[in-house]
C-alpha cells in the first residue's frame, strides 16, 4: 500500500454550496491536530508544566506522548461506514474498498471504530513505538484518546471484520506510521508512574485531546488541502500544519500571556490599608502544591480583594495561569465580571503580547453588552503586534475575548480570567458532554468559590467532588464566606486533602473529620494542601467597620411588621422588607399600596428586561452611590435576589424568620455603608425586626402556618428554624464578628427540638441525607479515569442543582392580530429582544410542553421556527390586555391542565 492509497481517505468534508477543496484527508486532519497539540505545549508552559506533572514525566517527553497519541485520535475514520456517510464533491470510493459492498455495511461511531482497531491491531505495534514499556500507561490514557467527542468511548463487542476490511485496517496502520514518523523522532523511555495516577491524569488528557480537535477542526483555521504530489511521507503537509497551528493557537485565544510580577495589596487594589484579612493574604507563606485557601469573614470585610491578592500570588509565582470566579447566581457573575474588568490589568504584564481575555460564563451572558463587545470576530485582530503595544495606553483595562472562547459555554472556562455562575464548574464532575474540557480549563486557574455556605446539601456534595477534582489535576481553590458552620468547613477540607488519595480510607477519612476545633475563633483563614491531614489556621482582627451591634426584635405579626415599615418611611429612612415568597412579597406590596405607601418589587418572576429595570433601580435608591434625596423615604420588598447578589445599604429593616445564617447575610446590608449622621434619619433604631411566630417554648405543629404560610416550602427544616429564633430571642444582638459564630454552632451543631416538630425536622435531615446521596450517585468517579460506564447526558440537562425545576418561558404581547416581545425596546435585534422577555416559572405551575390557549398557537409554531435549534421548545406565554391589566394562559400538550397568568412590569408574574 502506498501513501496515494491513504490519502483518498476523507476526514473532513464541506457542504456543496460551499466553494473551495471539497474533502480533506484523514491522515492531514490527524496532523492538523497533532500540530495543534503541539503548538498548545509550545505556546503554553504551564500546561506543558502540568502534563508532565500529571503523567510523571519530564515536561518534554510529556509532550512527545501527549502529541504521539492524539496524531492516532481519529484513525476509526478509515472504517468503511465512516467513509460511506458522504460522498465529497470530486471524492471517490477510496482503492482500498474496492470490492466492498457499501449497502451492507451496518451504523458504526468512529470513536469506537478507532478504540476497537487500536486495541485488537495496532496497539501491540505502536505502543513501543510511542513509549517503550508504556503498555499500561497508554492503556489507562487510550479512552481519553479516542473519547474527544465530549464522553468516554465503550469498547465495541464483535470481531473487527464487523468494522473493517483488510484494506481499511492496512490504511489505517500506514497512516500511523506516517503521522508517528511525523511528530516523533523516537519514543520515549521514562518508566511510567503508577497506573491510578494516570486515570487521574486522563481526565484532564480527554479535556486537552478534545480542545486540540476543536482547533484543528475548524476549516478557517486550516483549510482543505488536495493531496500534495511528491509528499509520500507527509513531511511537507507536517510542515504546514505546524504553521497554521501556531496561528491558530493565537487567534483562538489560547497563546499564553505574562503575569504581572508580584506587587503589593494596595498596588493590585489601589487600596491604601488593607483590612487585617486582606493583609494575611498579602503576607503569608504559601505552601508548596495544589493549595486550597478558605476566607471566613463578616460582609463587607473585604474578602473578595483578600482572594484576588492569593490568585495574583499563584499567577506571579508562575503556579497559575488565571482565574475562574465562581459565583451563586447570574446576578452575582455579572457583578463580578464588571469587577474583574477594572481590575484584570493588574493581574498580567503590560508587554504580554495581547490584551487578556475575560469571560462571562452562564446562560444569559450574551445580555451582557460590556461583555459582547469585547468579542473579537476576526481572527486575525487576536494576533495584531499593534495591540501589544495598545496595551500600554489609556485604556490600561481593555479586554479582549477572542469569539472561540466567547461562543461555546464549554471553552469559554479557558479564558485567562471567567467570571460566571458556579453551576458551569459544577458540569466538570458531572457526566455531561465535554465535562473534560470544563476540568482541563480550571486546571490552570485559581478556582474561586463565593458564598460557599449557601449550596444546598445536593450541591455542598457537588463542590466537595469538585474539589477534590481539583486538586488532584493540581489546581488551586479560595473560598469565600460569611457564615460557613464548621463541619462544612470540615467537609471541604477533608476533600482537598483527598485529592489524588484513591488510598484513604473510611476510617482515616472519619479521624480526619475530627481534627477541626471544637470552637474555632472568627475571622478565620486556613490553608490546607493535598494529601496532607494538617492544616494551617489563622485569626486576623477583624476590620474596624465590621466590628458592629445589630439589635434583634421579634415581631409576631404581619400588622407590626407592615406598621414598621410604614412608620419609618415616613421619618425618611429607606426600608427593606425580605419575604420568603413570591406571592407574601405581593401581598406586603399590595397592603402597603393600600396605605399609600409606592414600594419598590424585586423578585425572580419578572422577564428578564423588567428585571434588569428593577435592579438597576434598586442600585439607583438603595446601593454604594445612592443620594439622600434617592433614598428618602424609599420602600423595597424583595426576596432573597437581595440576600447576596447586590451591594445594598439600608437604614431600616425587617425579615422573614430564616435559617440564622442567611439572616446574617441580611443583617449585612443594614447599614451597610459609611453615611454621615445627617445622612440617616433620627430615631430609627439600629435593629432588624423578625417577622416570626412568637413561641419558643409553647409550640404547635402548625407553628409557621398562620404568620408565614409558605416559608417551610422554601426552608423545610423547621428544627433550623426553632433554633434559629431561640437563638435570636437568647442573644438578643447580632455582634460581628463576635457572636456570630456561636450562633451559627447553636443552630447547626445543635439537634433538640420541640417534640411537635420533630417529624418535620427529621423528615428535612432525611431529604438532606438523600440529596446527599444522590449527588454522590451522580458525579464522576475519580478515580476510575475517562471511561465509558455511565450514561452521559448533554450539559444543557445534566442537573447542577436539585431545587425546584424551573421553566423558561418567553412572554409575547398579542396586539392588533400579531405576536411580539414582550420587552419593547425597538431598538435592539430581535433576538435580544425575545431573550429580555424571557421568565423561569415553577414546572410545578407550568409544563415543559406548555402551550397558550386561544388562536395564537399557529403564530407561536411560525414564531419558534425562526429561533436558535434549542430555543424552538420554549414555551410562549402570550398576553393580552383587559381590565385586570396583561393575562394570558399556558395549557399542556395534554390538555388537562390550564394555568391563567396575570402579569406587570412592576409586579411580575401572578398567578390567578
Amino acid at each position: 500500500m502506498r501513501t496515494k492509497d491513504v490519502l483518498e481517505f476523507w476526514g473532513k468534508a464541506r457542504p456543496e454550496s460551499e466553494a473551495g477543496v471539497a474533502w480533506h484527508p484523514v491522515a492531514y486532519h490527524l496532523l492538523d491536530v497533532a500540530a495543534v497539540a503541539d503548538a498548545l505545549l509550545k505556546a503554553r508552559p504551564q500546561t506543558a508544566q502540568r502534563a508532565g506533572w500529571l503523567l510523571g514525566l519530564q515536561p518534554e517527553e510529556a509532550r512527545q506522548v501527549l502529541v504521539s497519541l492524539i496524531a492516532i485520535h481519529d484513525l476509526g475514520k478509515f472504517a468503511p461506514r465512516f467513509q460511506q456517510l458522504a460522498t465529497p464533491l470530486g471524492w471517490s470510493w477510496p482503492s482500498a474498498l474496492t470490492g466492498l459492498d457499501a449497502s451492507r455495511l451496518e451504523p458504526t461511531v468512529h470513536t469506537a471504530d478507532g478504540l476497537l482497531l487500536w486495541r485488537k491491531v495496532l496497539r501491540a505495534e505502536f505502543t513501543q513505538r510511542i513509549w517503550v514499556n508504556g503498555e499500561s500507561a497508554i492503556d489507562a490514557l487510550e479512552c481519553a484518546i479516542y473519547g474527544h467527542h465530549g464522553r468516554p468511548v465503550e469498547l465495541p463487542s464483535g470481531p473487527l471484520a464487523s468494522r473493517f476490511n483488510e484494506g481499511s485496517v492496512e490504511a489505517a496502520r500506514l497512516c500511523a506510521r506516517l503521522v508517528l514518523d511525523c511528530v516523533l523522532s523516537s519514543p520515549v523511555t521514562s518508566q511510567p508512574i503508577d497506573r491510578k495516577r494516570l486515570r487521574t491524569a486522563s481526565w484532564w488528557v480527554a479535556g486537552f485531546t478534545t480542545i486540540a480537535d476543536w482547533i484543528g477542526s475548524r476549516a478557517t483555521w486550516f483549510p482543505y488541502t488536495a493531496s500534495i504530489e511528491g509528499d509520500d511521507n507527509l513531511s511537507l503537509y507536517w510542515v504546514q500544519a505546524r504553521r497554521l497551528a501556531e496561528k491558530a493557537v493565537r487567534a483562538a485565544g489560547l497563546s499564553a500571556i505574562d503575569s504581572a510580577p508580584l506587587q503589593s495589596f494596595d498596588s493590585l487594589t489601589s487600596q491604601r490599608s488593607p483590612t487585617p484579612t486582606q493583609e494575611w493574604a498579602a503576607t503569608v507563606p504559601l505552601p508548596e502544591g495544589p493549595m486550597l485557601a478558605i476566607i471566613e469573614d463578616a460582609t463587607g470585610s473585604g474578602k473578595t480583594e483578600a482572594a484576588q491578592m492569593l490568585v495574583h500570588r499563584l499567577m506571579a509565582s508562575g503556579r497559575a495561569s488565571g482565574a475562574y470566579w465562581a459565583m451563586p447566581t447570574q446576578a452575582t457573575a455579572n457583578a463580578m465580571y464588571d469587577r474583574q474588568r477594572d481590575a484584570i490589568s493588574a493581574l498580567f504584564a503590560p508587554n504580554a503580547g495581547r490584551w487578556p481575555s475575560l469571560t462571562l460564563g452562564h446562560g444569559q451572558a450574551k445580555l451582557h453588552d460590556g461583555y459582547r463587545d469585547t468579542v473579537i470576530r476576526d481572527p486575525g485582530e487576536s494576533v495584531d503586534p499593534e495591540w501589544a503595544d495598545s496595551r500600554n495606553g489609556d485604556d490600561a483595562s481593555a479586554v479582549a475575548c477572542a469569539a472561540f472562547l466567547a461562543d461555546d459555554r464549554r471553552a469559554a472556562l479557558l479564558a485567562d480570567i471567567g467570571a460566571g455562575t458556579v453551576d458551569q464548574t459544577l458540569l466538570g464532575v458531572l457526566p455531561s458532554r465535554f465535562n473534560a474540557v470544563r476540568l482541563f480549563a480550571l486546571a490552570e486557574k485559581v478556582l474561586v468559590l463565593d458564598e460557599v455556605h449557601a449550596f444546598d446539601a445536593y450541591m455542598a456534595t457537588e463542590v466537595a467532588h469538585l474539589l477534590r477534582f481539583h486538586a488532584s489535576l493540581g489546581g488551586s481553590a479560595v473560598l469565600l464566606s460569611a457564615t460557613l458552620p464548621e463541619p462544612r468547613r470540615r467537609e471541604l477540607e477533608r476533600a482537598w486533602n483527598r485529592g489524588g488519595r484513591d488510598d484513604l480510607s473510611a476510617s482515616e477519612d472519619d479521624a480526619n473529620d475530627e481534627r477541626g476545633e471544637l470552637t474555632s475563633p472568627y475571622p478565620l483563614a486556613t490553608l490546607a494542601t493535598v494529601g496532607d491531614e494538617a492544616v494551617l489556621r489563622f485569626t486576623p482582627d477583624a476590620a474596624a467597620w465590621t466590628v458592629r451591634s445589630v439589635q434583634t426584635r421579634i415581631v409576631s405579626t404581619f400588622d407590626e411588621a407592615l406598621e414598621y415599615v410604614v412608620g419609618a418611611a415616613s421619618q425618611g429612612a429607606a426600608v427593606v422588607w425580605i419575604r420568603n415568597t413570591v406571592d407574601e412579597c405581593l401581598r406586603a406590596a399590595a397592603t402597603i399600596e393600600t396605605r399609600g405607601g409606592a414600594p419598590l418589587v424585586f423578585h425572580a418572576r419578572f422577564a428578564q428586561g423588567d428585571r434588569q429595570r428593577i435592579e438597576a433601580d434598586v442600585m439607583r435608591r438603595f446601593g454604594r452611590e445612592s443620594t439622600p434625596e434617592a433614598r428618602l423615604g424609599s420602600i423595597l420588598i424583595a426576596t432573597q435576589v437581595v440576600e447576596q447578589s447586590l451591594d445594598l445599604d439600608f437604614d431600616a429593616m425587617v425579615s422573614d424568620l430564616a435559617p440564622i445564617d442567611l439572616l446574617i447575610q441580611r443583617a449585612g446590608r443594614l447599614r451597610r455603608h459609611s453615611r454621615s449622621a445627617a445622612e440617616r434619619p433620627e430615631g430609627i433604631p439600629h435593629e432588624l425586626l423578625v417577622l416570626s411566630p412568637d413561641g419558643v417554648r409553647e409550640v404547635t405543629r402548625d407553628w409557621l402556618n398562620d404568620i408565614l404560610p409558605n416559608t417551610r416550602y422554601v426552608y423545610p427544616n423547621l428544627g433550623v428554624l426553632w433554633r434559629t429564633l431561640r437563638a435570636l430571642r437568647e442573644a438578643g444582638t447580632l455582634d460581628a464578628p463576635a457572636n456570630l459564630r456561636a450562633l451559627i454552632r447553636c443552630v447547626y451543631e445543635c439537634e433538640d427540638v420541640p417534640d411537635v416538630l420533630q417529624a418535620a425536622a427529621n423528615a428535612a435531615t432525611g431529604s438532606e441525607f438523600a440529596d446527599q446521596a444522590i449527588a454522590d450517585y451522580t458525579v464522576l468517579d475519580l478515580g476510575k479515569g475517562y471511561c465509558a460506564g455511565r450514561a452521559w447526558t448533554d450539559d444543557l440537562r445534566a442537573k447542577t442543582r436539585l431545587g425546584e425545576e424551573q421553566v423558561a418561558v418567553r412572554i409575547a404581547r398579542g396586539q392588533d392580530g400579531r405576536l411580539a416581545p414582550w420587552f419593547g425596546d425597538e431598538g435592539l435585534v430581535e433576538w435580544k429582544r425575545w431573550l429580555l422577555s424571557e421568565v423561569k416559572l415553577s414546572a410545578k405551575r407550568v409544563c415543559w410542553d406548555a402551550t397558550p390557549s386561544g388562536p395564537w398557537r399557529d403564530q407561536i409554531e411560525t414564531l419558534r421556527a425562526g429561533w436558535h435549534r434549542f430555543e424552538q421548545k420554549i414555551p410562549v406565554l402570550v398576553l393580552e390586555s383587559d381590565s385586570d391589566g396583561w393575562t394570558g394562559s399556558l395549557q399542556s400538550a395534554s390538555g388537562r391542565k390550564e394555568v391563567r397568568i396575570h402579569y406587570s412590569a412592576v409586579r411580575g408574574i401572578q398567578y390567578a
